[in-house]
């Protein structure tokens, strides 16, 4: 009978045991899942600022980069220009 007792309590230690760590183990899940969502939510809210900015920084530069954007085209359509330029206008001057 002792001996059964004893089996008895030590089952029940081990059970007691078994739930502490699967209550500590259910703590660090949950902490685990809470910082895998501040992080996710955290790295929405980065990409959002950087777009962002990118967007409000185009739009605030658009008027000044505009001019230099179409001096760049037509610097690159200047060859084509040359090209087809027509002397025969200046006639027997050249």
């Amino acid at each position: 009978m002792e001996r059964e007792e004893d089996l008895q309590q030590d089952i029940q230690e081990r059970v007691e045991k078994l739930e502490k760590l699967v209550k500590d183990n259910n703590k660090i899940l949950h902490r685990i899942q809470r910082h895998m969502r501040v992080g996710a939510l955290l790295r929405v809210v980065y990409w959002v600022v950087i777009i962002g900015s990118m967007l409000g920084l185009y739009y605030y530069l658009q008027p000044f980069v505009a001019p230099f954007v179409e001096t760049y085209n037509e610097l690159i359509e200047f060859p084509e220009k040359i090209k087809t330029f027509d002397l025969s206008a200046f006639g027997d001057k050249i």
